[in-house]
Formats: C-alpha cells, structure tokens, sequence
C-alpha cells in the first residue's frame, strides 16, 4: 500500500521513546509518551479513538505544534490475539507512520483506508488561523477489509 509521496513533518525530532511493542510507534522519528485513557482524553480535548470492547495495551502520545492535538496511536488485543493499532492524527504525521510501518511488514500489516476526523485550527507565524486535517486508520495483521470496519466503528469527536 502507497500513499503518497509526502514530506516528512517539520520540527526537531528525538529518536523514539515508545514504551510500547518493538514493531509500534517506534519507526516514526520525535519523542512519544506513553499514557493513560484519562491523560489521552485530556491531551486531545476529546475522545480517544479507539475501537470499543477490545482491551487497551498501550496509548502513545506525541504531541504537535502550538494550537495542534496530539499524534495518538492505541494499541488494542483483536480477540484473534493480534495486535491493533488505531492511528489519529494531523495528516501528513498519519501517513508518514502508515508507510513506515506497512514497509518495514509488507507482507503482514496492512491498513484500513484513512478517513477524515475533526480538524485542528492552528495559528501560523503571520497570526492568521489554518485548517490543519486530521485522519485517522487502522493497522494489523488482518485483512484491509476487517480493518476498514473497525475503523468505521470508531467516533472521534
């Protein structure tokens, strides 16, 4: 699966702290923190996307520019014993993260198609306000199609 060709995010970035396992957030560069469903929900403002009745293993935040909410990734247990990660965040971050993961596991993990979450309105240098998207997928080692419906069964408000 392609993408794009998108550049990569602008900003200092740190090799990855991820807490989580080896194969998670830890391919996208800049500094993660690992928190809890309350710390999420009161990072992003609103709630955690994630997919209901699945056990939470892990929640990574990084968090984004002045006016931006965080890059979050929720590790959940498919009931087939698998691992589950539903991906929310400013586009380009998003997709810069599906393609490294899918690259470094073609043969295993696959992504459900992006779909559009509330956006962030940030302010730029020149102090004018900008939509910035959101979007949000989710990975695994399932097929695209079971993937696609988990993540339509997730509310991001």
């Amino acid at each position: 699966m392609r993408l794009a060709s998108l550049e990569a995010p602008a900003g200092p970035f740190v090799t990855s702290l991820a807490a989580g396992s080896e194969d998670a957030v830890s391919i996208l560069d800049g500094l993660w923190q690992s928190v809890d469903l309350e710390e999420a929900r009161s990072a992003l403002g609103a709630s955690v996307p994630r997919i209901d009745g699945l056990p939470i293993l892990d929640i990574q935040l990084q968090r984004g520019g002045k006016g931006e909410r965080p890059l979050v990734v929720v590790e959940q247990q498919h009931p087939s014993g698998g691992v589950v990660r539903t991906i929310e965040g400013p586009y380009l971050r998003v997709a810069d993260l599906l393609e490294r993961q899918i690259a470094r596991d073609p043969s295993h993990t696959a992504a459900s198609q992006p779909a559009r979450t509330p956006p962030d309105y940030v302010e730029d240098p020149n102090g004018t306000s900008r939509r910035a998207n959101r979007v949000l997928a989710v990975t695994g080692h399932l097929p695209a199609d079971s993937l696609n419906a988990l993540a339509r069964g997730i509310e991001v408000r």
